[in-house]
């Protein structure tokens, strides 16, 4: 199996570089000795990244733009599947950082392997289109979306169910044999020319790969879930659905602006505070002081571990 992350050097942003190497840092420490770790990069890579890279041994190679860049920034991720050689692909974002090291990807190597979704991003008349007009097949399943989830319990509900397929694009694992990158963009392409004026277009069908991700996987038809563990995110730590011993990929979702911070700990300490704390805060007084307690532990414990690596490595601003 390759990792593989993909960087858009046009995007001008600095938390992006930061990122990449906090999870090239992270694969260093837990994973170097199990999987290559390849950056696929649009664009030219900066020197300083690329000396980072090479430094602790991560490959890097040059891809051009998807052919869905106009329509789709995000499809650029569907870069990381080519040139794979055959070899299965644990595709990942930037914002994703390893916690543990691992040895297999617990699914049936034949599927595709994508994670529950932390949100009901495209509306159900979206995907009446999608499966109506454009006549596309989705997956059947039950699952509800992280967020909803939290909202249940603050609510004291029953949270929202999903009723097909429909992933968070975060960490995926790709078959190396079933060209699955011509797949994807085939049907990102379709459902984003078919939203391209229409009035209910927005940006979770004409810009994101997610919902033609999730025909794409119908099309395909065999989809694992990957245990929560493999994509741990905000909602994850505020419903303490694991162990900090457990978890193997953190995925920091949403992250801020940098330009503005007075160090890389202290960005870090405000997503922290914002997107995780936050989070766990609006369940305290529903969960128990003691369930509350032992979350906030788990939560030290993840943030200690990235400041780790932010100082080990010695990445700055």
């Amino acid at each position: 199996m390759i990792i593989r992350t993909v960087f858009d050097s046009r995007a001008k942003s600095l938390k992006y570089k930061i990122s990449l190497q906090v999870l090239a840092a992270s694969w260093h420490r837990y994973l170097k000795s199990v999987f290559p770790l390849e950056v696929v990069h649009i664009g030219l890579l900066p020197t300083q990244l690329r000396g980072f890279l090479d430094d602790i041994g991560a490959l890097h190679m040059e891809a051009l733009p998807n052919k869905n860049d106009l329509i789709s920034k995000t499809s650029n991720t569907i870069q990381g599947l080519e040139l794979n050689k055959g070899k299965n692909v644990l595709l990942i974002d930037n914002d994703t950082f390893f916690a543990n090291s691992f040895a297999k990807i617990p699914i049936d190597h034949n599927h595709v392997g994508g994670s529950i979704p932390g949100g009901l991003r495209v509306t159900s008349d979206q995907w009446d289109i999608i499966t109506g007009e454009l006549k596309s097949k989705l997956l059947p399943a039950q699952v509800s979306p992280l967020s909803e989830s939290v909202k249940a319990i603050i609510t004291e509900s029953n949270p929202q169910v999903l009723r097909h397929v429909y992933v968070n694009g975060g960490v995926l694992f790709i078959p190396g044999s079933i060209g699955f990158k011509t797949i994807w963009e085939n049907h990102v392409a379709r459902i984003s020319n078919h939203f391209r004026n229409h009035p209910l277009k927005d940006n979770n069908v004409y810009g994101s790969n997610m919902a033609g991700l999730a025909t794409a996987i119908a099309e395909y038809g065999k989809f694992s879930w990957l245990p929560i563990d493999f994509n741990y995110r905000p909602y994850s730590f505020a419903l303490g659905l694991s162990e900090l011993e457990k978890i193997k990929i953190i995925h920091l979702t949403n992250n801020p602006a940098i330009e503005y911070a007075t160090s890389v700990t202290a960005w870090y300490q405000h997503y922290w505070d914002k997107f995780i704390l936050n989070r766990l805060n609006s369940l305290k007084t529903k969960i128990g002081n003691g369930e509350y307690l032992k979350r906030m532990e788990i939560i030290s414990s993840a943030q200690k571990k990235i400041n780790e690596l932010v100082n080990d490595f010695g990445i700055s601003l």
